[in-house]
């Protein structure tokens, strides 16, 4: 138990220390049977999908982004409005990392210490913001 603890602190640390990429690069477009558009980074094997573009930040030891500029969306696969969400943020191409709070355990706990209370929740360093319009999103990202 001990060692397993002391080698998941030293690889944080390692990463820490060294700094590390938040990609939304993985973000890919995609239309299903009934004709409705999808963003996200995981389609179905069976879809036709298109890579959007976005740009790239860089959190810890990078150049010219801060972790102030790193934004976090947590999510699950079925809210429509988490869907709303990913496309507000292709379309706009900011970069973002998702987290899905059904099926990860660890960004679930992550959520809630952050004052997360339904989904869509995105995280902007000390900033937040609950559920999706787009007034409410381009007042969030204008700062």
């Amino acid at each position: 138990m001990i060692k397993n603890y002391s080698f998941t602190l030293f690889l944080m640390l390692l990463l820490m220390q060294m700094g590390f990429s938040v990609f939304a690069a993985g973000v890919q477009k995609w239309i299903d049977a009934d004709g409705k558009t999808h963003y996200g980074e995981r389609p179905p094997a069976e879809a036709k999908v298109e890579n959007v573009k976005t740009k790239i930040s860089t959190v810890g030891g990078g150049s010219a982004a801060t972790s102030a500029d790193a934004v976090i969306l947590y999510s699950t696969a079925s809210c429509g409005y988490c869907k709303r969400a990913r496309k507000y943020l292709a379309e706009k191409n900011i970069a973002y990392r998702e987290f899905d709070i059904e099926k990860d355990t660890l960004a679930k706990s992550r959520y809630k210490r952050a004052g997360g209370m339904g989904v869509p929740f995105l995280v902007k360093g000390d900033n937040v913001q609950r559920g999706f319009s787009k007034s409410s999103y381009d007042r969030f990202f204008a700062n």
